[in-house]
């Protein structure tokens, strides 16, 4: 009796209904929504009709139960790793589940497009791989490498005889690479060094009685560099070295050295900067120089740079295979400072050398490699002059060189 009565029920109902009102399963009528229930409780948006008169409802603009963006409150939940599917969207949950690799948790894994990245301030906010990777995993531009090396560099300064000193410096390094150091745009480098310098030396008869050098000295020291982004209005470069030159038979609180360089720069035209500055060499005889001038690049295949104390004007001269070759004409400011031990006397003491350096050259390396003002090989010849060498504590020993022939080669520098 309970059935015959909801089917009386039932069939009074369906004759109170209007007769445009179809079956659940059936077509709705233009202009309506349909009355079939969605696939699934995220998915809300309407079905378009198929009737071919009446307004057709378009999607919604706003969809309450669309994925949800990360809440940040969870350590991974900032571009980490979504949990399963839900009917309210995809949710980072409050813990990875258990068994789950560490590598497919936290911001490695990658932000879903469309959310709302909530990763915490960082020194690197890119990671150490730098910022040519998308959330979405996808590699953009030139990367650059974490570690670039090693990288070496030797050049040969012949003696002359009757007033010889033989020279060969040979500097070995590798570079490390922040990008997006202090959420700048650009990276920071890090280079460890080491140098050695042979020397041959003082001999002959026009040398002070008390001049001597020792067989050999060295530096190991630490480079830093950053500058700002280069196609910006202003900008700077900055510069430090620190550690030690020396004998390793004297070490004192003088072997000890900071050097550094410091420029601030402005772009005047597309093609034409200028930079103001200074350098910090922290030798005996020379402390401080100033340093700046001018950077024209009139075009891709030349670079004139007129930078005190180093200029250099270089020329693109052919490409072989996947590497562009460069000539080049510069001038440096040569040497060094050491704490060594005399042989006149068994007493510390510091000393100069200092030269300057009129070199040509060529120089090779990918297009992308010089758009980043580095290289990969170099060969050079120069004319050294202004030779000489300073001792502190006994300056009656100081001499000068006659000018000479330099060699060097490279790779990476």
């Amino acid at each position: 009796m309970g059935f015959g009565l909801a089917d009386e029920l039932r069939a009074q109902f369906q004759t109170r209904l209007p007769s445009n009102v179809g079956a659940q399963s059936g077509p709705a009528a233009p202009g309506m929504p349909s009355s079939s229930p969605p696939a699934s409780f995220g998915g809300l948006a309407p079905v378009p009709p198929s009737g071919a008169s009446g307004a057709a409802l378009g999607q919604p603009t706003f969809d309450p139960y669309a994925t949800a963006p990360s809440s940040g409150i969870f350590p991974w939940s900032g571009g980490g790793a979504t949990g399963a599917a839900s009917p309210l969207g995809s949710i980072s949950p409050a813990a990875p589940p258990a068994g789950s690799p560490a590598s497919t948790w936290g911001p490695a894994a990658g932000t879903a497009p469309g959310s709302i990245s909530t990763t915490p301030p960082s020194l690197f906010p890119n990671g150490l791989a730098g910022s040519w990777i998308t959330p979405q995993g996808q590699i953009v531009g030139t990367p650059l490498r974490f570690l670039q090396g090693p990288r070496i560099r030797h050049g040969w300064l012949m003696g002359d005889e009757g007033r010889e000193l033989d020279v060969n410096e040979t500097d070995v390094s590798v570079v490390l690479t922040f990008p997006e150091f202090l959420y700048s745009t650009q990276p920071l480098y890090i280079a460890p060094s080491f140098s050695l310098n042979l020397w041959e030396g003082p001999a002959g008869p026009d040398f002070p009685a008390g001049a001597d050098l020792p067989g050999q000295t060295y530096a190991a020291y630490l480079d830093n560099y950053w500058r700002s982004d280069p196609s910006r209005l202003f900008g700077a470069e900055v510069g430090v070295r620190l550690g030690l030159w020396t004998d390793f038979d004297t070490l004192t609180t003088d072997s000890f050295r900071i050097q550094g360089l410091g420029l601030f720069r402005v772009r005047l035209t597309p093609a034409l900067t200028m930079k103001l500055g200074a350098a910090y060499l922290d030798r005996n005889k020379i402390k401080l120089v100033p340093a700046g001038g001018f950077l024209w690049e009139p075009n891709p295949q030349t670079r004139v740079d007129l930078i005190i104390p180093q200029p250099k004007f270089a020329r693109y001269l052919t490409t072989l295979g996947n590497q562009d070759v460069w000539w080049y004409v510069t001038g440096e400011y040569g040497g060094n400072a050491w704490t060594i031990e005399r042989a006149v006397d068994g007493g510390s003491d510091r000393f100069d050398y200092n030269d300057i350096r009129l070199v040509a050259g060529i120089e090779w390396g990918s297009s992308e490699l010089f758009r980043d003002r580095r290289r990969l090989g170099f060969l050079e010849v120069g004319w050294v002059t202004e030779r000489e060498v300073i001792y502190v504590r006994r300056p009656e020993d100081s001499f000068t060189v006659r000018d000479t022939v330099m060699l060097r080669a490279g790779l990476g520098y």
